[in-house]
């Protein structure tokens, strides 16, 4: 209704949608893997609260990541669509100074809306990899924080599934 606030959550998500759309993907994508993440954590019996980390985390992970939109376009020939829906699919073994960036765009904007600091501190650990072998502060296994692992999980189900072409190809994949 005309008048009443925007909550946060739906704000989020709107946002969430249209850096997808922006990067290549279907606009559904940040809603289905954040719907993973969250169904996934409730599933492993976390608290509300931890279950809300893991929703404000998975949504965040990529919101920004359009910011350098025009940039990318000029190097890449004119195509960044084509080439952040192409990327987003490469193991990045190591996105050093990018993911340190972008991780902290989404931790600032985190701190702006308030949010948790469990919630500002995962988004740190968002590009890490459970090897080791990922962002810029090279963290494995337990040492990421968990709700940056739920948001990973969530977005590897939603990309592979759609690059698949569903949710049974995607596990055999």
């Amino acid at each position: 209704m005309a008048g009443e606030p925007v909550r946060l959550a739906e704000l989020l998500g709107a946002l969430s949608a249209m850096s997808g759309l922006a990067r290549g993907h279907a606009v559904d994508e940040a809603t289905r893997s954040c719907l993973v993440a969250t169904g996934l954590a409730r599933r492993l019996g976390l608290a509300p609260p931890e279950v809300a980390d893991v929703y404000y985390t998975s949504l965040l992970r990529s919101v920004g990541c359009t910011a350098t939109s025009h940039e990318i376009s000029v190097l890449m020939g004119g195509d960044d669509i084509a080439v952040r829906a192409r990327g987003d699919m490469v193991d990045m073994s190591r996105p050093g100074e990018a993911a340190a960036f972008i991780a902290g765009m989404g931790r600032g904007l985190a701190r702006r809306l308030r949010l948790p600091a469990t919630v500002e501190a995962a988004l740190l650990d968002v590009f890490e990899r459970w090897d080791g072998r990922g962002g810029y502060r090279g963290l494995a296994g337990d040492a990421i924080a968990p709700p940056a692992r739920f948001a990973a999980v969530g977005l590897c189900a939603a990309m592979f599934a759609e690059e698949s072409r569903g949710a049974a190809a995607a596990v055999r994949r």
